[in-house]
């Protein structure tokens, strides 16, 4: 969805949705969809949309933290 690399399961962040927001959450219910922890990475599924696609929804993103 971001960069598109290949890593283990364990090794990437879990998004799912919280009403039209993502959050991260590795257990939660719902269609989850996964990052690198690369900051640019998350900058990268934001600037080509890949939240919305990936979510199948329109997603309204929150500045993130990191």
């Amino acid at each position: 969805m971001g960069c598109g690399r290949v890593r283990p399961k364990a090794e990437l962040k879990r998004f799912v949705l919280d009403g039209r927001h993502p959050r991260e959450d590795q257990k939660g219910p719902g269609r989850g969809v996964y990052l690198c922890p690369d900051p640019g990475c998350r900058e990268a599924a934001e600037q080509n949309r890949g939240f919305n696609r990936s979510f199948r929804a329109q997603v309204e993103l929150i500045e993130s933290s990191n």
